[in-house]
């Protein structure tokens, strides 16, 4: 048993609210309908001008709230992860291993900095010394080839030879 269709008035309120700058969760309360449904009537839907402002604010806070709201978690993690030993330092290399190698050559392909970075801290913790790894860039037509090449070699420490 399918969801009834929306009529035309709810469809209209829907368009009319997204066209005043209300967001997808803003209008998502008014008019109890789920995320997916607004979605599909929002999308492409210009703000007018005179509420563009207001739209383009709130998208300002929201953003600001996410960078928030990241970095409460971030602390509330090193509080919980206070020191990482060896066992959990190969889980966790297994683990991205496992989720991002491939499996006919020991190698990660991720283009994560954090993770990378996560990940070679946790090979170097399990006695694999820097000499033995490598990186294999797949740096794309627009991409500064000696920029891509020095953050690469920084964020997993390195040479640029190697």
């Amino acid at each position: 048993m399918g969801k009834k269709a929306l009529t035309k008035t709810q469809i209209n309120q829907i368009i009319r609210l997204r066209e005043r700058g209300y967001s997808l969760p803003e209008i998502r309360r008014i008019t109890s309908h789920g995320s997916g449904t607004i979605f599909k009537y929002i999308r492409g839907i210009k703000i007018l001008p005179k509420f563009e402002e207001l739209w383009k604010n709130k998208r300002k806070s929201s953003v600001s709230r996410m960078i928030q709201e990241q970095k409460k978690s971030q602390e509330e993690a090193k509080k919980l992860i206070k020191k990482i030993g060896k066992k959990e330092k190969a889980l966790i290399a297994a683990c991205l291993y496992w989720a991002e190698g491939a499996k006919r050559d020991f190698n990660l392909t991720n283009t994560d900095p954090s993770l990378i970075k996560t990940f070679v801290s946790c090979l170097k913790e399990l006695g694999v010394k820097k000499e033995r790894l490598s990186i294999n860039l797949r740096i794309y037509e627009d991409l500064d080839r000696e920029k891509a090449c020095n953050f690469w070699s920084k964020i997993v420490g390195i040479p640029k030879k190697r």
